[in-house]
């Protein structure tokens, strides 16, 4: 919804910042990698990417000392928009800065397939509602090395992406079986 409205405001670009907490859990080391592996975005039914706007034409994440440098002239400081961002007030200022980005893409289909399941309910006045249960396949799991690895990278001495991938997937297999095999009533 920001890029949209972005968009809608003449946005040609988008420059974005974390703010200090997200720094602790994200270090610049970890996100780097990330970035430089690319965004997937879904295809609609006409084959148009989900969610993207081909008019912002480069996008840049400032690491830390890059955001203080940005606000070191700004009518507020970096700690002042963060505090108005933890209160969701709106905030809009021009930056006294000039960005120029150079950006190189290219773009692939992968295909990412996807499961779905319905199991009917025995409460008839229940059987037309839905509960759906969701989980996203649709990492990469292969990026730039870090410290000569490139299967995936290193966060606090873990496997982040298989951390990611566990967190979503394994809850729902318990999920799945416990619904294929108890009763069909579960909802009544």
């Amino acid at each position: 919804m920001k890029r949209k409205n972005a968009v809608a405001h003449g946005a040609v670009g988008e420059l974005s910042i974390m703010l200090p907490e997200d720094w602790k859990r994200y270090a610049w080391e970890w996100l780097v990698p990330q970035i430089q592996a690319g965004e997937m975005h879904w295809l609609d039914k006409s084959g148009i990417p989900h969610d993207f706007f081909p008019e912002l034409r480069g996008n840049a994440l400032f690491g830390p000392q890059g955001a203080e440098l940005v606000f070191a002239s700004a009518l507020k400081t970096l700690e002042q928009v963060s505090s108005a961002a933890h209160a969701s007030k709106p905030q809009a200022f021009a930056l006294p800065v000039n960005a120029h980005i150079h950006t190189e893409a290219t773009q692939s289909v992968i295909p990412s397939p996807n499961i779905v399941a319905e199991l009917k309910g025995s409460d008839a006045a229940l059987r037309d509602q839905y509960v759906v249960y969701t989980a996203h396949l649709d990492h990469l799991g292969i990026y730039p090395a870090v410290e000569g690895d490139n299967r995936l990278p290193w966060r606090s001495g873990q496997r982040f992406r298989i951390v990611d991938v566990a967190r979503n997937r394994a809850p729902l297999m318990p999920a799945c079986r416990s619904l294929r095999d108890g009763p069909r009533s579960l909802c009544s």
